[in-house]
This record gives structure tokens, C-alpha cells and sequence, in this order.
């Protein structure tokens, strides 16, 4: 076996995500209300378009930046003010290598990066292997969780060079307001950062039918989304990014370095996506309708536990400091009694330590079965 010090010092400093740690643990008989990963199947004409491509055979290389007519589509479809063209768009592997490569051509070693407390773990863990320092600027319970420009004011420095939003948000289901977005803009303006604006969770809302976005008021912002959550095309990981030029070009070279281009069948099967819009929100009805479900099987079986009433994406955040103070110890211990998955809310950040997150990606009577089975468990702890 290799000694820990043959590795680089990068992957020495790398720390595993708890939301992994605890999905680790999870039996082949666990109920899954852990990871935001769709139940839903991709939709047959995607799939019968993946088919007719492959049967093309026209499978080879792309252009780094992806296929021009793909980006073409992408570009027309969110109508951003800086960015209307394909040349403003690069398409990635996923979101995830979508931040990776936007943080990569913005960043330098020792660069300050602000995300959210909480927020998703991948920021910092990005920013962290490229050599950046991250700062978080929290979000509060009493504020349901949603962006204070005032309070992420405080933490803006000389290197501050990336500020990463997350609308809807992950973990709280959040979207932030139109004046908060337009004070950042501002910001990003007066002291010469970016904004990475991740929206992939953009066609899954329930409480409003479109929602607004840095991207609308600053040319310093950079757009990321792409088909997993909307589509559940998450194993064909297509995601993209939009951006001004000239950093667009910038996005593109440090994407070539990662991935040289995103999987050909995958590009094939977003343009036909792009091409027929309402596909994007065909699974939306399904999530309105687990929402619902999660909230009612949690007003019945946990009624004296607080939870978030998310806007989008298809998670919620459960308060457990009734009964912990430690949530990824009590994931654990969860997960060991009852045989149920959860996320611990230590995950993404100090600010939700005490909480738990659940996810309705699943089906309603997946969802139901495992608050079902946390009713006992939560209700000894309440008497003790």
C-alpha cells in the first residue's frame, strides 16, 4: 500500500462530503431520502432520440465548447441580456464540471470565494482543490434562508474574486429575491468580482412560475444549469455554461483541460431537449405533487418538528435541535435504528448543523414510509 504523503498535498487536504459519508453506510434495504436523485425515468422521446443518433453512428468528438447548434439552442432558450448567442455558451459534463471549470478560469491561488452557510458542499470543496479560500457568509433561519446582500457585504475583500449562489437553493429549496439579486449585481460592479449563479434546480418551482437571477443584471455573472434534476438525465451528465464574452472564451479552455467536450450522445439528446422546451418542466407536476405529499406526511407523523416550505427543487429542511446538535451523528444513528437515509444539514454548513435534509425526489410512498419509520424514533428522543 501506498504511504499517505506519495499523493499530491491537494488530495491530502481533500475532505470527503458527510452527505457521502452517510450514504456509505446505507444498506441495500435502506429507504432513500438522502440524495436529490430523480426516480423518474428520462422521457421516451429523449430516449427514443438518444436511439435514432446512435443508429446514425455519429458519435465522434465534438468541439470543445460543444456542438454549435446545441449551444445555439441553449442560448436562445434563456434569453440573457449579455449572452445570446453560441458563443457565449460552453456545454460541460454535468454542473458539477461546469463549476469546476467557471472557478478554474476565474480564480487564483489564494482568491476568496464566498459561498453560502448553508449551501451546497461542492463549492468550497472546488475552490478548495484549485488553491482559493473560501469564505461563507451566512443565511438565516429567521430570513428563510434567502440571500441578505447586506450581511454577504461584510465579508467582500481586496481578493474577493467569486461569489456562488445557488437559486433554488440547495439545501433550503429557497429562491432569492429580485432586490437582493440586483444589490450583488451592484456589488460585483463596484468590486470587480463574479458571480457564479448555479440554477439548476430552475424549472422545478412551486410557488412562483419563473424566478429572477443575478444573470439579469450583471455582465460579471456566469450561468450554470443542465439536465439532471429537470429531465433526470443525470448519468448522461449534460450541463453547460453561459457566460459574456470574453469570458466565455476563458470557460472553454479551462473545460478543454477537464473534459475536452461532454459525451456526443448526450449533446444529441439536449438539442432535442432545447428544441422542445416543454420538456424541461414535464416533471414538474409529479414534484408539485410529492411536495405536497412530503409536507402532509410530516405535518402526520413528525407534527412537532419544523420544516422549510421549499420553493423549488425537491428538498426540505427538517429542525432537529430538539434533539441534536450534531446532525451528521444523528444521520447516522437514524439511519442505523430505523434503516432510513437522510442528509445531515452539517453537511452544508454551520448554519444547519441541527437540521436534517430530506429529499422528495423519490416516490410519495417512498417518502411517506420513511417519515413513517423516523415517527418512533423522533418521539423516544422527545420524551428522554
Amino acid at each position: 500500500m501506498l504511504p499517505n504523503d506519495a499523493f499530491s498535498a491537494r488530495i491530502g487536504a481533500m475532505r470527503q462530503s458527510l452527505i457521502r459519508k452517510v450514504f456509505d453506510c446505507k444498506k441495500s434495504t435502506s429507504i432513500n431520502l438522502g440524495l436529490g436523485q430523480p426516480s423518474e425515468s428520462v422521457p421516451l422521446q429523449i430516449i427514443d432520440e438518444g436511439m435514432r443518433r446512435l443508429k446514425q453512428g455519429d458519435m465522434g468528438y465534438t468541439a470543445n465548447a460543444g456542438m454549435l447548434t446545441l449551444r445555439d439552442k441553449i442560448a436562445r432558450s434563456h434569453h440573457l441580456p449579455f449572452a445570446g448567442s453560441a458563443e457565449n455558451v460552453v456545454v460541460t459534463c454535468g454542473a458539477q464540471e461546469a463549476i469546476v471549470a467557471a472557478m478554474a478560469a476565474c480564480l487564483d491561488v489564494g482568491d476568496e470565494v464566498i459561498v453560502a452557510d448553508p449551501s451546497f458542499p461542492g463549492y468550497a470543496m472546488a475552490a478548495e482543490f484549485l488553491g482559493a479560500q473560501v469564505v461563507t457568509a451566512q443565511r438565516f433561519e429567521s430570513e428563510d434562508f434567502r440571500l441578505n446582500t447586506g450581511a454577504l457585504a461584510g465579508k467582500i475583500s481586496s481578493r474577493t474574486r467569486l461569489v456562488v449562489l445557488n437559486s433554488p437553493g440547495n439545501p433550503t429549496g429557497k429562491c432569492d429575491t429580485e432586490a437582493e439579486l440586483q444589490a450583488l449585481a451592484e456589488l460585483a460592479d463596484k468590486h470587480n468580482f463574479f458571480i457564479l449563479c448555479d440554477e439548476i434546480y430552475a424549472d422545478i418551482l412551486y410557488t412562483q412560475s419563473e424566478m429572477p437571477s443575478a444573470t439579469q443584471f450583471s455582465k460579471r455573472a456566469i450561468l450554470v444549469s443542465g439536465l439532471s434534476k429537470n429531465v433526470a438525465m443525470t448519468g448522461f451528465r449534460l450541463g453547460y455554461l453561459i457566460a459574456p464574452d470574453p469570458l466565455a472564451l476563458a470557460l472553454t479552455r479551462a473545460h478543454a483541460v477537464l473534459t475536452s467536450c461532454a459525451p456526443t450522445l448526450s449533446q444529441h439528446m439536449a438539442g432535442y431537449v432545447f428544441e422542445n422546451p416543454q420538456l424541461r418542466k414535464v416533471h414538474l407536476p409529479l414534484y408539485a405533487e410529492r411536495r405536497q405529499n412530503a409536507i402532509n406526511a410530516l405535518r402526520t407523523h413528525l407534527p412537532h418538528t419544523p420544516h422549510t416550505m421549499p420553493d423549488g427543487a425537491f428538498y426540505i429542511l427538517l429542525n432537529c435541535a430538539r434533539f441534536t446538535n450534531n446532525s451528521l451523528d444523528f444521520a447516522l444513528q437514524i439511519l442505523e435504528q430505523t434503516d432510513v437515509l437522510t442528509t445531515p444539514g452539517l453537511a452544508f454548513g454551520e448554519s444547519t448543523r441541527q437540521w436534517l435534509r430530506l429529499s422528495f425526489a423519490g416516490t410519495p410512498e417512498n417518502f411517506t414510509t420513511g417519515v413513517e419509520r423516523l415517527a418512533p424514533f423522533f418521539k423516544i428522543r422527545a420524551t428522554d
